[in-house]
């Protein structure tokens, strides 16, 4: 069966799924449908049921078109410059997949440690007996970051150091978080 001879069900699927796909550029759009058109005449051309089980296992035009597009965005943000837009662009798949929301998690954990890390050099300059690192009267450490209505009965244990340590912490969770981005990103676009 020629892509030109498909029954109106399938044309329909067709259409509806041109529709969904409307964020996408008109290039990559063509090309998606093209695919799948193709992937229906294969099928349709062994029989009219084998065309409706293949429409029914595409699924739904606008979830088979949300799952393109959020490839597309995904591909996008990995060539990308920044890790922070690839776990935007993952974010709506954690609602999907636990593989996702899994690595969708970890990262939002990671950068949040980073924005810590990063508040805690800038602050340490402008509060700094409210920024450190303290111990208890055992001797272990007790409280740490910055702290406010509080008085500390120890002396804090870094003093000026905690701004280049809270830097290099900083800079090793963002990368961190980077590696995960980008694994976890070529990880679920190699899952399709």
């Amino acid at each position: 069966m020629s892509p030109q001879d498909m029954p109106e069900d399938a044309e329909t699927y067709l259409r509806q799924f041109e529709r969904e796909l409307g964020k996408l550029p008109a290039e990559e759009r063509e090309k998606i449908v093209r695919e799948i058109e193709s992937h229906l005449a294969e099928r349709g051309a062994v029989g009219p049921e084998m065309l409706g089980v293949a429409i029914s296992q595409l699924g739904p035009p606008r979830v088979l078109a949300r799952s393109f597009v959020e490839d597309y965005a995904l591909q996008g943000a990995l060539k990308g410059r920044t890790s922070p837009m690839i776990l935007i662009a993952m974010a709506p798949r954690a609602l999907r997949s636990l593989t996702a929301l899994a690595i969708c998690a970890a990262g939002a954990v990671l950068y949040a440690f980073t924005v810590a890390f990063a508040l805690i050099a800038v602050w340490k300059p402008i509060s700094p007996r409210n920024v450190g690192v303290w111990r208890d009267a055992a001797g272990r450490l007790a409280d740490g970051g910055i702290i406010y209505g509080m008085p500390h009965a120890y002396p804090e244990v870094l003093g000026w150091w905690i701004i280049p340590i809270s830097l290099a912490a900083g800079a090793a969770t963002y990368g961190l978080a980077s590696l995960l981005m980008r694994w976890g990103g070529r990880l679920l676009l190699g899952r399709r």
